[in-house]
This record gives C-alpha cells, structure tokens and sequence, in this order.
C-alpha cells in the first residue's frame, strides 16, 4: 500500500510539473520583495499579442495598473485582465528517492509542500505524484485540502530516482478540461532508473509551465531541471536549507494566483524584445521577452485615378496598419497564414491529421478477442500498462483509468463485446474523442461556433446509436438462430451425448454469433463455472426471453430428470411459433416505422438541401435566439423520435 501511495505522489507532481511556465527565469529570494515573470507570449493571432505575467510581492494591483509594458523601448497601450484561479490545475511532483533523505531533505519538502497549499485558493485542484524508482499516484486531482495534506504527510524517501518517468506520468493526470495547468517538481535532477529519456520527458511538458525547485544532493543534475523548466517559460529555483525551500514554493504558489494577461496590437515585425516593469520603493523591476515575430500583413487597396487621367484605376500595396483617404480595400483572394481562414485550415488539418493517426494506431493488428478474454477474467480490477508505452497505448491507459474511477469501464467492456467490437474500453473512448474533434471542427468551418457544439455533443450520441444498434443486430441474429440450435441439440442429445458434449459438438456447426456465445459457455464451464449459471449468464447478455425458458428446462430437468430432449423439442416448436408472430406483427407495424423514420429524417434533409442551394437562408439563425431554437429543435424532434417508437414498438 505505501509503495502504492508513493507512486501516486509521484505521478501527480509530475503533472505539476509540466504545468507551470518553461522558459527558465531563476527566481529572486524569497525576501526580495517581489518579482515580474513573462509566463507566455502568444502571437498567433498576430499583429495581436498577448502577454501573460505573473506578479508577485505586492507588484502593480490586482488588475495590472501598476505595471508598463514596452515593445523595443516603446509604451504600448494594452488591455489588462486578470487570469482566474478557477481553471487552474497543478500538479505536485516530488522526489522520494534515498537521496532526500540526506540532511532530512523529504522532512523539509513535506513542510514546504504543505505551505504551499496552504498559499493556492481552495478552487485550485491540486494533484500529488512521487516518484522513487518508478512515479506514483498519490492524489488525484482534488481541492481536499485534508485529503492532500495527508497524502504529503505519508510520503516516505527510498530507492533510486526516475525522474523522467515521472515527468512523463505526471503529465497525464491533468482533465484536459483547461489550458492554465502547471507541475512543480522537487527534485535534485539526477535520474538513474528512468525508461523514458530526457526527451521523452521535454516532449511531455512542452505545453505544460513547469517550476523546477533544485535541491542539492550528492546525484545532482541541474542540466536536467534546466532542460524541464526552459521549455515553456518555466522557473528554476535552487534550495540549501528548509527554509529557502518554504520560500520557494511559497513563491511559486503567489505567481500561479497572481497573473495578468495583456493584450495589445505590435506595430514591430523581426526581432522584438517585450518588457514589463514596475516602479518599487526599492527602484525598477523588469522583465523582458525576445521573440521573432513575422511581418506585418498587408492589404491590397484600390486608389482611386485623379481626375483627367485615362487611368481607370491604380492598385498600390500598403500595410494594414496604414488608413488611406478615399481607399476601400479590395478581397485579393488569398488566404493569409494569420487570418481566421488560415487558422481554421491549420487547426483542420492538425485534427485530421491527430484523428487520422489514433485511427491507425488503433486499428493495428493484434488479437482483439485475447485482450477481451484477458479483460473478463481480470474483472473490474485497473489496467496496469506496460513498461515503455507507445502514444496509443498511453492515451487507452488514460480512458481506461477514467474509466475504473467512474466505475465504468466493465460496464462498456460488455457493452463493446455484445456489440462483437473488438476494441478495449479506452480504445474505444479515444476514438470517440478523436473522432468528436474532426467533426467539431468541420461543423464550425461550415455553421460557426454553433458547430463545435454539434460535434462533441453529437459524437458520443452516434457512437453510443452504433453500438446499440450492433448490439441489437447481434441479439436478433442470436434469437432467429435458437430454433435450429435447440434443433442441433435435441439431435445430439438423442444420439448419446451428454449436455456439454452437445453444446460443444454443436458450437462447431452454428453460425455467428451463436458459435461464439457457445464456446463462452464451455470455456466457462470448463475452468469451474457452473453450467446453468453460464447458460443464464448468456441469457441474460443476449436479452433474450426464449433462451431464458431453455435455460431453465435444463436448470429443471437436472434437479427432478426426464428426457432432456423432449423438453428442449418443446421448447424449440414454442419458439418457432413466437417467431413467427413477432414478424407478422412487424409486418403489420411497418408503415408506421417507416412513417417515423421520414418525418424524422425531413427536416435533415431540408436544411442540407437548403445549405446547398441558399446558402444565405439560415444567416438568421447564427444569431439569437438562432442558435436556442435549433437546440430546442433537436430537443423535440429525439422526443418526437422515441415516443414514435414506443408507439410502434410491441412487446411479446
């Protein structure tokens, strides 16, 4: 249990870690009074640029008044806004390898941990991964205070140190649910046991803020802490003594809730340094970025000829940020790489392409039915994943995990396996995600925003349709098949055959799905199952009445005897005869289906064909109450569709 719990601490620092800034900015002492850092820098939708800053010690107020940014010397005017605490995520990784146990170093680390805490707003979830020789979970994401402050308190130092591992475990436990994540990693940066390198580790935090406090050790490596916090603005701070290390993180914990993002328009192109400062009692402190930004762009105007002239008109190229008298900008056609256009092919293309690859990672060959097998005798427990992952396999150790914490991942195991999908429940999630990112993003570039919202909520719908409707197909086939296969058995129970030997005998000569569903039953059956609870067990997976009734003539037949075969005879011609009424009542009822399935798929096609043919017609409905009454639409036509269905849907 404890190395359990030291791995989960490992993990969850890990997060931390790739979570905070990446660039490295040494920290100032805890007592010099207050420090400006440049967390980020975005110029993707350039000439607009934004700057995050992290302010701490009292510096400018709450809203970033107090502050002056420049760009190459010059004041610029900028928009000011505070970043909220309430999305962000922080995980906590921390070094609990034998050598922090030198000079009490894990004692310490606890103290400064539990501090740190203390200083983040209850709001922010705060994970905690160890790691010793291998990481560990400590805590998952969680604003339970006592809950974290204990799982602090149990961490014990011992073993070697994999650092990378754990950068690398740490970075998964964040939701994905928000953008502003951060990890804090203590550590002394030297890395003995590690799988993973020191690249697999940089690729991990490349889009997580990472703040490295070093404690110094006899396997120091501050190479490594400099690598980790440099690539992304990170910080790198460098701890003696206990009370140093307090100060660091209590440092770090103010500049994760004291950030302010600014926003303003560059007039600059090519090497450009941005600097933010503020005015103190004890004199000017700045920080400064130097980034390389593209050129400005440029707009094709048409100005107009002067009178008199034969000229019927003049183009000139001037840049964007110059207004001409008299001058109206004419579409040239072409798609700048910084403009909406440009930004909607991008993000297009990387989700295709993202889509494209989980598909053929997933879709490699392996024997699917083993993985099943291997899940069902393993039951509910978590999936434990190899050593050395590849990006597949970590992404369906993710789902899988979600899942076993919500409790559902057997469930869809035999939801999937009824379907005949050969896929794990984590495969199966990811698939889902990658493929609700592809459809939100071809839906915005054709309806706008509205579109995003259409693809995730519309993916998991569809999804779930697919393996409802295989499910169902597969129940029916199964059904359909129970007459010939009582049929089979009475045979064989007549020729000598003992049950088993003629549920085994007659697997081999039925079809799909009821070979498969039979061969469970003696696999089950022959490591100790007992065969009337296989065969309910069936029962009740395929939902089918009829074999509920086989089931229990063979459950009454071995408690009092009897001729087996002339029950089961009985019981096929029953059957027989409940078919057959079934589909005379399907045939009875197909005009109403058919009826439901086109007053359902009506106003589909209408809007498709008006999109095609009037593009213009539903302009009116991207703005409001556009967009309230389309969901209420969609709302009502789902009620439409299952109260048709409860009409026409009879029961036997």
């Amino acid at each position: 249990m404890n190395r359990f719990r030291r791995r989960a601490v490992t993990a969850v620092l890990l997060s931390a870690a790739s979570l905070l800034p990446a660039s490295v900015a040494f920290a100032a002492p805890p007592d010099s009074g207050g420090t400006l850092d440049i967390t980020r820098v975005d110029t993707s939708g350039f000439p607009t640029v934004t700057l995050e800053v992290s302010a701490t010690g009292g510096l400018g107020a709450a809203d970033g008044s107090g502050l002056q940014v420049t760009e190459n010397g010059a004041v610029v005017d900028v928009t000011a806004e505070i970043v909220p605490a309430t999305g962000l995520e922080v995980v906590l990784l921390i070094d609990t390898s034998g050598s922090m146990n030198e000079g009490g170093a894990i004692d310490a680390a606890k103290q400064a941990a539990i501090r740190f805490l203390e200083v983040l707003p209850a709001e922010v979830q705060v994970g905690i991964v160890a790691f010793d020789d291998e990481p560990a979970l400590i805590s998952p994401l969680s604003v339970d205070r006592f809950q974290l402050v204990a799982a602090i308190n149990a961490l014990v130092a011992d073993g070697e140190t994999a650092l990378y591992d754990g950068v690398v475990f740490a970075r998964s436990l964040f939701s994905g649910g928000t953008n502003d994540r951060q990890i804090v990693l203590l550590s002394d940066g030297g890395d003995t046991v590690s799988r993973a390198t020191i690249d697999d580790a940089l690729a991990a935090v490349a889009d997580v803020r990472t703040s490295a406090i070093e404690l110094v050790s006899s396997e120091a490596n501050r190479t490594a802490l400099e690598q980790l916090a440099a690539s992304r603005n990170g910080t790198l701070s460098s701890a003696t003594d206990s009370d140093a290390l307090e100060g660091f993180f209590q440092q770090v914990a103010a500049s994760l809730v004291n950030r302010v993002v600014f926003t303003f328009e560059s007039t600059s192109s090519g090497t450009t340094t941005f600097a933010v400062s503020a005015t103190t009692a004890q004199g000017l402190i700045e920080t400064s970025e130097t980034v390389e930004l593209p050129s400005l762009p440029v707009a094709t105007t048409t100005i107009p000829a002067a009178p008199g002239t034969t000229v019927a008109s003049a183009a000139t190229t001037v840049p964007a940020s110059v207004t001409s008298v008299g001058a109206e900008p004419t579409s040239t056609g072409i798609v700048e790489p910084g403009g909406a256009s440009g930004a909607m092919l991008v993000l297009g293309a990387g989700a295709f392409f993202v889509s494209f690859m989980l598909l053929f990672m997933l879709a490699l060959p392996g024997s699917r039915r083993e993985q099943q097998v291997k899940e069902r005798l393993v039951g509910d427990r978590p999936v434990v994943a190899a050593s050395g992952p590849g990006v597949a396999e970590r992404l369906t150790g993710a789902a899988d995990r979600m899942l076993d914490r919500q409790g559902r991942r057997k469930g869809l195991a035999n939801v999937l396996d009824v379907a005949g999908i050969s896929l794990r429940p984590g495969e199966f999630v990811v698939l889902c995600f990658a493929a609700a990112a592809l459809l939100a993003v071809v839906l915005f570039a054709a309806i706008g925003p509205l579109g995003i919202l259409i693809g995730l909520a519309l993916t998991p719908l569809l999804a779930r349709m697919v393996v409802n409707v295989k499910a169902e197909r597969r129940r029916k086939a199964f059904a359909d098949q129970l007459p010939e296969l009582l049929q089979l058995l009475v045979s064989s129970l007549r020729g000598g055959y003992g049950l088993a030997q003629a549920l085994d005998a007659v697997s081999g000569q039925s079809p799909e799905p009821t070979r498969t569903e039979l061969q469970r039953v003696l696999f089950e059956v022959r490591i100790g199952r007992d065969p009337g609870e296989a065969l309910a067990a069936t029962a009740q997976r395929m939902k089918s009445r009829d074999f509920e009734w086989v089931v229990s003539a063979i459950q009454i037949n071995r408690e009092i005897g009897g001729e087996l075969a002339h029950v089961l005879e009985t019981v096929a011609e029953t059957v027989r005869e409940r078919q057959r009424l079934a589909r005379q009542i399907q045939t009875l009822t197909a005009e109403g289906r058919i009826s439901a399935y086109v007053l359902i798929a009506l106003p589909f096609a209408l809007v498709f064909f008006l999109s095609l043919t009037n593009r213009d017609y539903f302009d009116p409905m991207r703005k409001s109450p556009g967009p309230a009454l389309i969901v209420l639409s969609l709302v009502l036509l789902a009620a439409g569709w299952f109260w048709m269905r409860r009409l026409i849907k009879a029961q036997l």
